[in-house]
């Protein structure tokens, strides 16, 4: 939390991580701090900073939530809640400030709920019945905690992150293939990957630095760093403490960092869970279990959309054998749909491991079913209840999910030149295909340390991402370092004609384009172009295309209009024949041919091509990616 807040002050603290800091008024910058969890505490009090027992009510509220920042000053107050992003906020107030502030901050969407504090509550009765979101005048700070815990133990159930990918293929987006696939790679990388024991003490670490004078937590630390073992991973995770906590925030908002530093109990849950679930398989039969909670409206509409399509839950997910008691569990809010998920389960047919936890959970007297991570439901149906108000979702687990989309997996694994079996740059290729270049860098620079040299495959294919990270983030000179040097191992391995030349040909083109250097651009170019032309090899179509397109380009920069119309269309033709009609490459295509018409004056022709270059552009990249910019300041 607050990573992106650049005002710190005296006014101001963050209650983790810094020594002393629950015993004075140290400032503390939020930009250096990160919250391992999904909840923080903000509690804004003139007086916070001059009395005594603040400490002690400081650390009564980290019982509850560990992540506790407090200000004296509205204003900084706000600007730091307004830099958050990730957390759900637990807002205290004192009765002074708390009738300016709130109108202010009420319907941010990070603000969960709030409490005011005060010595009068009939005098803050009144106002405060206007806003929703406060759930209580308070005059003692015990009835603040127990009014918390009740809170965070409801929204506990809900936050439970989903994918949805619609049943019929002509509906997808390449977006929402994307999205949907991208974590089904990332949890069978995490799972392959070998784990290190440096990791683990890392881990440890930075949790004691999360934790710092919250002996509560610090205890149940150091009782798993002694005790921990790989058959009591379901044990620790259903255990009210930091772990469940932090690998469910770092699941929800794809922290890979943190999922690679958890990777080794990610596998140790999934690994028992598969254990159990072998065993347990071995008679053929149906079962149902049932899960309530609340979706917002926005993830609801998803799944309203796409009865008959896939669900993918993006964390370890519990249901119970009992339909009252999930009923419990089902919440009614604003803005917030009341579901009972009722899942029925073919035992023996299903890809990802489940089973009955009750003798191996941390509470052992429930009859809890606990799924694995980025397991696959298919959507049957969707009603709702009249005499209840709650929607019934029926989901099927019987395997027939898997054939349809392995077939997806294994065409993503292809296009993204997949390691196998998965290692740090596996995770580097996912993070690139992702637009995450930061951590992509990170996570092969990583692999190349940890590499021989002497696997030369793999080398090729980091050098060539590393390259084109470097590129995508502007640093041209970097990037050709990394591509030439898999372009020398490719000129020790293969013949001169090989279309591997041809790929390292066109990446050193790309970076001299973006250079502006167009001369020796259209001279790599030209190389990989006599390459796909004259090669004995099956011809690639989609490089070929790809390499008229970037001739085009060039010969446009040259201000050469006939040859870039030529090269352009000549691109066309093969994407049209070649590719779905979403495709980004004829999005590239019709670019090209846009910028061509906007560059000679013919805006008309341009606007037309810009149109369906757009048109693609929304079905299959992420909204954030960087080519919307670009492609919409054209219009």
């Amino acid at each position: 939390m607050g990573n992106n807040s650049s005002k710190a002050s005296a006014k101001s603290s963050i209650i983790t991580n810094h020594e002393n800091l629950l015993f004075n008024n140290q400032t503390a910058n939020p930009s250096n701090q990160r919250n391992f969890e999904e909840n923080a505490i903000i509690w804004l009090d003139s007086t916070i900073n001059s009395i005594n027992d603040n400490i002690k009510i400081k650390t009564q509220l980290r019982q509850t939530i560990n992540y506790l920042t407090t200000f004296s000053d509205s204003d900084e107050c706000v600007d730091y809640l307004t830099s958050i992003e990730t957390e759900r906020i637990y807002f205290i107030v004192s009765d002074l400030l708390g009738e300016i502030i709130v109108p202010i901050i009420h319907d941010f969407n990070q603000v969960e709920s709030i409490y005011v504090y005060c010595s009068n509550k009939n005098k803050n009765v009144k106002w405060t019945r206007t806003y929703n979101k406060i759930h209580g005048v308070f005059s003692e700070m015990n009835l603040i905690c127990d009014s918390l815990n009740k809170d965070v133990l409801q929204w506990a159930n809900n936050l439970i992150p989903i994918s949805v990918l619609s049943s019929n293929a002509n509906d997808r987006t390449n977006q929402q293939e994307a999205s949907f696939m991208y974590f089904q790679l990332l949890i069978d990388t995490l799972l392959e990957i070998k784990h290190k024991s440096i990791t683990k003490k890392q881990l440890i670490d930075e949790l004691r630095l999360q934790y710092k004078n919250n002996n509560t937590e610090l205890i149940k630390i150091d009782e798993f760093e002694k005790t921990y073992d790989s058959n009591e991973a379901i044990k620790w995770y259903t255990r009210d403490s930091f772990l469940y906590r932090m690998l469910n925030k770092a699941l929800r908002t794809y922290d890979i960092d943190i999922l690679y530093k958890l990777g080794f109990f990610i596998t140790d849950l999934y690994n028992q869970l598969k254990q159990l679930y072998s065993t347990d398989k071995s008679e053929t039969k149906i079962i149902q279990v049932y899960r309530g909670q609340g979706i917002p409206n926005e993830e609801f509409e998803k799944l309203q959309k796409n009865i008959g399509g896939f669900l993918s839950v993006n964390n370890f997910l519990s249901a119970s054998i009992n339909k009252q008691i999930a009923e419990i569990y089902v919440l009614q809010e604003n803005n917030i749909q009341p579901v009972l998920f009722e899942i029925n389960i073919e035992t023996t047919k299903c890809k990802r491991p489940f089973c009955n936890i009750k003798n191996f959970s941390y509470f052992q007297d429930e009859e809890e079913v606990l799924f694995s991570m980025a397991t696959v439901f298919r959507i049957q149906s969707i009603q709702k209840s009249d005499s209840t108000n709650i929607w019934n979702v029926k989901l099927i687990l019987n395997g027939e999910e898997d054939e349809e989309l392995n077939v997806l997996k294994e065409h993503m694994e292809n296009d993204l030149h997949f390691d196998k079996p998965s290692n740090l740059h596996t995770l580097g290729t996912i993070m690139l295909a992702m637009g995450e270049y930061d951590k992509a860098k990170q996570y092969s620079l990583m692999f190349i340390d940890d590499t021989e040299q002497e696997n030369v495959s793999s080398m090729i294919q980091v050098y060539m991402d590393l390259g084109q990270v470097y590129d995508n983030q502007g640093d041209f000179d970097a990037a050709l370092i990394y591509y030439d040097k898999a372009l020398q191992i490719q000129l020790n391995l293969f013949p001169s004609n090989h279309p591997s030349l041809a790929v390292s040909y066109t990446n050193i083109g790309l970076v001299y384009c973006n250079k502006s250097d167009y001369v020796q651009a259209l001279n790599y170019y030209k190389k990989a172009l006599n390459i796909y032309e004259l090669s004995s090899f099956s011809t690639n179509y989609t490089e070929l295309a790809k390499t008229y397109n970037n001739i085009s380009i060039v010969y446009n920069k040259l201000g050469d209009n006939t040859n870039a119309l030529k090269y352009n269309e000549k691109s066309l033709e093969i994407n049209l024949k070649s590719l779905p009609s979403n495709h980004p490459l004829l999005a590239a295509s019709y670019n090209n041919i846009a910028t061509v018409y906007n560059d000679a004056g013919d805006y008309a022709h341009a606007l037309k091509y810009y149109e369906l270059c757009l048109q693609i552009l929304l079905k299959s990249l992420p909204p954030n990616h960087h080519y919307f910019a670009t492609t919409k300041c054209f219009l």
